[in-house]
């Protein structure tokens, strides 16, 4: 059985070397390239990698057109900032000698704020990222994305590592585009109205969940990081969403105000 490993990049000339490295046992290398401005494709060619250019248009998409690009029976993703661990490499060629599943979850293990985080909800994150080209239907999902399967998923005992949340701007500008997502697609599915109980219970839900259910503070300082970062979170998705709500938006909002107070100035 051979092996398409799938990589979307943009602008990856600091992490990309190392994740071709990791893949470098598939039989084919795919990389998606979205518009890179430095030297991620350059570094991608000098590895061997077949280099597709297209258009952006989210992960979803850039997983479907890799599986239709990919000349192999099986399909690997992985991100530019993630690493297949030797025991990992070992396990799936041992399952591509016989494959008993269509497709299969592997433990993501994430390295947050410099620290290899397994608590908090964060370890072992199962992600489906070794799938059977007929096997797979389709992926789905805007945000935080996931394929649909025909058949059995298996799962793989062995980590992918995953090189995140580098530290607070990296996750403030992250945070900025994802919460907003997630707001737009709270609205497109008519969340009622937002009410100052949402603020509340929206964080309290997230703080139990991060720190009660999944003892994220056994991870230390980084731990109680992130319970509050994401406590954060659910907090600026119920902004968001609160503003999406408004018949106004705040430019048109500030605009009235503006016009009124130069009136009076006058």
């Amino acid at each position: 059985m051979k092996l398409t490993a799938i990589i979307p990049v943009r602008n990856e000339e600091v992490f990309l070397a190392n994740c071709l490295r990791s893949v470098s046992f598939a039989d084919e290398v795919l990389v998606l390239d979205s518009g890179s401005t430095d030297s991620t494709v350059s570094i991608a060619k000098e590895f061997g990698a077949r280099v597709v250019e297209y258009s952006w248009q989210g992960f979803r998409y850039a997983h479907n057109y890799g599986a239709q690009l990919a000349k192999n029976e099986w399909l690997l993703y992985v991100d530019a900032d993630e690493r297949v661990s030797k025991p990992l490499r070992q396990k799936i060629l041992k399952i591509l000698e016989a494959p008993e599943s269509n497709a299969y979850q592997i433990n993501r293990r994430n390295f947050i704020m410099g620290k290899s985080v397994s608590y908090g909800g964060w370890y072992p994150d199962r992600v489906t990222r070794l799938i059977k080209k007929n096997g797979l239907v389709d992926w789905v999902g805007e945000l935080h994305e996931y394929p649909k399967i025909k058949g059995e998923i298996g799962k793989i005992d062995a980590d992918l590592y995953h090189l995140t949340h580098r530290g607070i701007d990296w996750s403030l500008e992250k945070t900025r585009a994802y919460t907003k997502i997630t707001a737009e697609i709270l609205k497109k599915d008519g969340h009622p109205q937002v009410k100052v109980k949402n603020f509340f219970g929206s964080m309290v839900r997230e703080f139990w969940f991060r720190a009660v259910k999944k003892h994220g503070w056994k991870d230390g300082f980084i731990g109680w990081v992130e319970i509050l970062y994401q406590t954060f979170n659910a907090f600026l998705i119920q902004v968001q969403l609160w503003e999406l709500q408004q018949k106004k938006t705040m430019e048109q909002k500030y605009k009235v105000i503006d016009e009124k107070i130069s009136s009076e100035i006058k």
